[in-house]
C-alpha cells in the first residue's frame, strides 16, 4: 500500500466524486476554477503539498479477493 496524491485530473475523473459533485449541483468548470485560484494564491514555487496541505492524501488498496461460491 503506497499513499500519493491525486491529480485533479484524476480526481475528477473518479466516478464516486463526479456522483457527489452531480448531487451538490458543482460543476468541473466551478472546481477548476477554485484549484486555479487556489494555485495562484501559493505563489510560485509551492508543490502540490507544500505551504495549506491543499492537496488530498489517499490510500489505495486493492481489495482481496472474494469467493461467493459458498
Amino acid at each position: 500500500m503506497r499513499p500519493y496524491d491525486l491529480t485533479l485530473d484524476e480526481m475528477l475523473a473518479d466516478p464516486m466524486v463526479r456522483q457527489l459533485m452531480d448531487r451538490d449541483g458543482v460543476a468541473e468548470a466551478q472546481v477548476r476554477r477554485l484549484s486555479e485560484h487556489v494555485r495562484r494564491r501559493r505563489g510560485p514555487g509551492l508543490g502540490p503539498t507544500a505551504g495549506s496541505g491543499f492537496a488530498v492524501r489517499y490510500d489505495v488498496v486493492a481489495p482481496e479477493p472474494q469467493n461467493f461460491a459458498d
